[in-house]
């Protein structure tokens, strides 16, 4: 039987070779250790050593406008109370809390709608005192009682019951 080395066969056998020879120079340790190049200069930036900056201190005024100044629109109103305020304190509603190292402040609204600013330990004029402030409610004692106000969470507006929009039927091009 005689074999007959057809073109195809031909580079079928030499890429087979190219693969052995390869595979055969790796396992001798060809390419083995990495040819690093020498290190340059070091970046300026690199090798700076930044010490961490403070934080700025904020007047409360500043915080104040910041608080009752529109963010995103000019019509922006906060948002309708699911509940209304606690008696005990006096129709009083937690409208912000201000945490900044050792400031820490509720912001409040009478029921005639005016602000208020209560730092933790003083006292409301209703007798009330801001015992302790977390990012999401105050506790006030009067009297041996405690009261906790909360600030309201809003949610979004139930989706919109309205129809899809349709196409009308079309039967000619």
């Amino acid at each position: 039987m005689k074999l007959r080395l057809t073109p195809l066969r031909a580079a079928l056998l030499l890429c087979a070779g190219t693969l052995a020879a390869t595979a055969a120079s790796i396992a001798g340790g060809l390419g083995s250790a990495p040819g690093w190049l020498p290190p340059g200069p070091a970046h300026p930036l690199a090798t700076a050593h930044v010490a961490a900056s403070e934080l700025p201190q904020v007047s409360l005024d500043s915080l104040d406008a910041a608080w009752h100044t529109p963010l995103f629109s000019p019509n922006r109103a906060p948002d309708q109370s699911a509940q209304g305020p606690s008696a005990d304190l006096a129709g009083l509603v937690l409208t912000g809390v201000v945490v900044n190292g050792d400031l820490k402040l509720a912001l409040l609204r009478d029921a005639s709608g005016h602000p208020l600013r209560v730092h933790q330990g003083q006292a409301l004029p209703n007798g009330w005192t801001l015992q302790q402030l977390s990012p999401l409610e105050a506790q006030f004692a009067y009297q041996g009682q405690t009261r906790s106000l909360r600030l309201p969470a809003p949610r979004l507006p139930a989706p919109s019951r309205a129809a899809m929009l349709t196409l009308p039927p079309v039967t000619e091009p």
